[in-house]
């Protein structure tokens, strides 16, 4: 069994209503509520979006055995006791596909990159001391690569001295 405890508060010409739905029972259940109030609902919303579940002047839920689930909107509609009527009590439906347009945007999240996918531009790095020549190689930017045996013409195939120097 689920039920439901809500209050009202005016704040200017702007009703809020906050309430909560807890289910004693010992299997999930899918609910709906529906506001009293005499004039439109204003749900939560996330980027222009209303909070999944909302549609209209109705909240649809699913909530698991024992859980308990706290909800509101605003109304410019005069208060009423209750605010808020719990319309629908079943078990859940298994079903995954989103209901909506909204439901759809909702599922799919921020369109927006990870911020670490991005690449950055790179900094302005000065040129090497006295001259408008390539910048000085440093951390952040490694000199010239070697060049490789064999292709330079004074490489007469010796072998590059050894870590702590040749024997005497």
């Amino acid at each position: 069994m689920v039920r439901l405890v809500s209050r009202t508060r005016r704040e200017g010409p702007v009703t809020l209503v906050e309430a909560a739905l807890v289910n004693d029972g010992p299997l999930p259940r899918r609910v709906r509520v529906e506001s009293r109030l005499d004039g439109p609902v204003w749900p939560p919303r996330r980027r222009g979006v209303p909070e999944s579940g909302w549609d209209g002047r109705t909240y649809a839920v699913a909530l698991d055995a024992g859980e308990r689930l706290g909800f509101g909107f605003a109304s410019p509609a005069q208060p009423v006791d209750p605010p808020v009527a719990l319309v629908a009590d079943d078990p859940p439906a298994f079903d995954a596909t989103p209901d909506t347009p909204a439901d759809v945007v909702r599922a799919l999240g921020d369109p927006a990159p990870p911020t670490d996918a991005v690449a950055l531009p790179e900094p302005d790095i000065p040129p090497a001391a006295g001259g408008d020549g390539p910048p000085a190689p440093g951390p952040d930017r490694p000199g010239p690569d070697p060049p490789e045996r064999g292709t330079d013409p004074s490489d007469q195939g010796t072998d590059p001295p050894r870590e702590g120097g040749d024997p005497p």
